[in-house]
């Protein structure tokens, strides 16, 4: 039985990548005068991208492989995380500096968490924390409510980001989540509102309208 691959060309990839940039700076600064426009076409060099001087590389860089840690179900049998944890984990491994600092926070020393894009720094500071709801949820002389951690970010595109994951991660967990940004209504009369309007013969056009400013997250629930 024959296999079909796909392989990934990067020089082509990048290519493609430079063509579309130039395309775009062709239809953003579009001039009506079809001199001008020859001579922003000869500027960019469309025609001859890679003397373009707007663009430089490709780049190459190679990464070493992160050290790999402890599994999550050892770390459960060795009772160092809860079955709960283990159980709902992307990942069947921790990387090394993941296991460093899930075992410095359990241990409620501060952690500053510096390593490079994909190496898993949200799981290393989030794992602790759902570790420790987990361990409240199992303690029934505990008390479940309030709030066990605030997650700050600087942008409102992180913290969505960060919802995102949090809903396939907790789903049917019992732990509940929130997100309060800049998009997020400041009071109850504010989503009466907005639930009045789309409620009001507008509908789905509206709401789709509302999302495009408030964000792809954008959601009313009212007590009704």
């Amino acid at each position: 039985m024959s296999e079909t691959f796909s392989l990934f060309n990067p020089i082509t990839y990048s290519n493609e990548v430079l063509k579309q940039f130039l395309r775009y700076q062709l239809t953003k600064y579009r001039f009506t005068d079809p001199d001008l426009a020859k001579q922003l076409r000869q500027l960019i060099s469309y025609d001859h991208f890679e003397r373009s001087k707007l663009l430089k590389g490709p780049y190459v860089s190679i990464e070493k492989q992160f050290k790999q840690g402890s599994s999550v179900k050892d770390l459960a049998k060795r009772g160092i995380i809860e079955p709960a944890l283990a159980s709902i984990a992307p990942f069947p491994y921790l990387y090394a500096h993941q296991e460093v600092a899930l075992n410095n926070i359990q241990q409620d020393k501060n952690t500053i968490i510096a390593t490079s894009t994909g190496s898993g720094k949200t799981e290393s500071f989030l794992y602790p924390i759902l570790d420790y709801c987990f361990k409240i949820q199992s303690n029934p002389d505990q008390d479940h409510d309030g709030v066990v951690a605030v997650l700050i970010y600087p942008m409102n595109a992180l913290a969505n980001d960060q919802l995102d994951r949090l809903r396939e991660l907790l789903s049917g967990t019992g732990i509940s989540f929130g997100i309060y940004t800049g998009q997020t209504p400041r009071s109850f009369r504010d989503i009466k509102e907005e639930y009045a309007v789309l409620k009001d013969g507008q509908g789905r056009e509206k709401f789709d309208e509302l999302k495009k400013t408030k964000g792809k997250h954008y959601r009313v629930f009212p007590n009704e």
